[in-house]
């Protein structure tokens, strides 16, 4: 199964009712490019361990607008282990972003 069909149902699989699931699903999705529109949405799941896998999985984005919407949720978020994990995905995207800047430079 190519990289195309695989990323195809891993994305189908985000809707499955078996929280279990979503959230290796979510894990699996962290290894493609450009998949942080179809994660986002899980930043409001009811279950932390979902919103903390989400919140690992965009640590890898250089996208600037990932970082707000970690930002966002870090202001409503109660559970401190999904609280530490959007303190970490913030430098790691920060510091992409720099990196991409920075190689856009040269």
């Amino acid at each position: 199964m190519g990289g195309k069909h695989a990323r195809s149902a891993l994305l189908k699989m985000l809707s499955h009712e078996d929280k279990e699931i979503r959230r290796t699903t979510i894990k699996a999705l962290a290894s493609f490019n450009n998949i942080e529109n179809s994660l986002i949405p899980f930043l409001k799941d009811p279950d932390w361990a979902i919103r903390k896998a989400v919140v690992k999985a965009l640590s890898k984005s250089s996208k600037e607008f990932v970082k707000k919407e970690l930002q966002k949720l870090y202001e409503v978020e109660e559970d401190p282990l999904v609280k530490a994990a959007i303190e970490d995905s913030i430098k790691e995207v920060d510091d992409s972003v720099k990196d991409r800047c920075s190689k856009k430079k040269r």
